[in-house]
């Protein structure tokens, strides 16, 4: 019997164009052990109940129709990512890169048999930090991105108001205006976190308040 996988996950910082199918998935419950997850790919959509012990886990994957998919994806929950997936290869191993195009960058995804062949594996020079601890695609769903030695701490608000008696929300759109995102920046050296998140919420949304 083979030994069980272990991956090493490491951050591509200048990937380039995102090459490969586009893959959705969301983390739909959590507890007791279980993961539930959906994904939809150009071929179908299914869920997937991820359990068992962490060194050999079960996977069951069950088939689902798209409106059941778009039911789900819909829900509200917050744990879904949506990325580009490419087969490759780096010196003879197989290589899965995700792609992040909302973000720019990638991971470099590399599963082994065994912790002696993982620990042997060197890595290309462009590539980035190893971010194996955080960089699963359910710690992306749950967390954002991974954290790696070079992550950059950013702050953020989430504006609200109430107007006539409805709760309405801030938002604005990223760099390239594909999706929703509240304002946000990277932390500065003579500010706290508590300050750069109202210059962040002034300057990119016009929002003007106070931190709760």
């Amino acid at each position: 019997m083979k030994p069980p996988l272990k991956e090493r996950v490491f951050h591509l910082p200048d990937p380039g164009p995102p090459l490969g199918e586009p893959l959705w998935l969301a983390c739909v419950s959590r507890g007791q052990g279980r993961e539930v997850w959906i994904q939809r790919d150009s071929r179908a959509c299914f869920l997937e109940v991820h359990g068992g012990h962490p060194a050999a886990p079960e996977v069951q994957r069950i088939d689902i129709s798209g409106p059941d998919f778009d039911r789900l994806w819909n829900s509200g929950i917050s744990h879904r990512v949506e990325i580009v997936r490419q087969s490759s290869e780096w010196n003879g191993q197989p290589v899965v890169i995700d792609f992040f195009p909302d973000r720019q960058s990638a991971l470099a995804r590399i599963a082994f048999h065994g912790a002696a062949q993982a620990r042997r594996f060197r890595k290309p020079l462009q590539w980035g930090g190893e971010v194996t601890e955080g960089g699963s695609l359910r710690d992306l769903a749950l967390h954002g991105w991974p954290q790696g030695d070079d992550t950059e701490i950013q702050a953020g608000a989430v504006p609200f108001l109430h107007k006539k008696g409805v709760l309405h929300i801030v938002l604005i759109t990223n760099s390239s205006g594909s999706r929703w995102i509240i304002p946000k920046g990277r932390m500065e050296a003579h500010l706290t976190p508590q300050e750069v998140a109202l210059m962040e919420a002034a300057e990119e949304a016009g929002a003007i308040g106070r931190i709760e």
